[in-house]
């Protein structure tokens, strides 16, 4: 099998060794590069053709949005990961990225998130199966999707963005294989996440 490439490109020395630090973790594929300058990373793209590209919203300028999106049209655009600190991500970017992370979620949740994303392009990334048992923020997530909370309702009050809740969301389903918002309620009330007085139209739950 041919090994994934992995680009890291920000302008955060430690940022961008923190990602290859955590990547390390879940895989035994040494082929990384870190890129902190716009104008190297450029040519990379047209000539290298990574297989995953771990993008910051610095360097996410009009120029490398332009690169990728014409990568795509040739149908070889890597897949992209938006590295993101901000509620609000400007529309253009996520447009052209396929994941949004966190950069500020805790280590145990990135780990989850950055499995998750690779295993999608190897199916075995390191330790390959992601664990079922649930991580502290995916539990906090749960109780609030079974309060009725919306992803941006989750979001605001977690303070993190509604991608990185809607890939927390995607962790939740595939690590319990619950796929309704009322089955993952009922998990959530058997595991002792939420109470049942907390349930917004609990009467409904069995029916549903």
């Amino acid at each position: 099998m041919t090994d994934v490439k992995f680009i890291i490109a920000s302008t955060s020395y430690l940022l961008a060794k923190g990602i290859v630090s955590i990547l390390s973790e879940i895989t035994d594929r040494d082929t990384f590069r870190t890129i902190n300058d716009k104008q190297e990373l450029l040519p990379v793209l047209k000539t290298g053709k990574p297989q995953v590209l771990f993008l910051t919203e610095e360097m996410a300028d009009k120029e490398i949005i332009k690169s990728l999106h014409h990568l795509k049209n040739l149908s070889q655009k890597p897949r992209t990961v938006l590295l993101i600190w901000r509620k609000t991500v400007p529309e253009e970017m996520l447009r052209i990225t396929d994941n949004a992370v966190d950069i500020f979620d805790a280590r145990e949740n990135l780990i989850n998130l950055f499995r998750e994303i690779l295993s999608e392009i190897i199916p075995y990334a390191g330790t390959g199966k992601i664990s079922s048992t649930l991580t502290r923020r995916e539990k906090d997530i749960l109780r609030e999707v079974a309060i009725g909370q919306t992803n941006k309702e989750i979001g605001e009050k977690l303070f993190i963005s509604t991608h990185t809740v809607i890939t927390h969301r995607k962790n939740i389903t595939q690590k319990l294989g619950i796929k309704t918002v009322s089955g993952l309620t009922v998990y959530a009330i058997l595991n002792k996440i939420v109470s049942l007085d907390e349930i917004p139209g609990k009467e409904n739950l069995a029916t549903n």
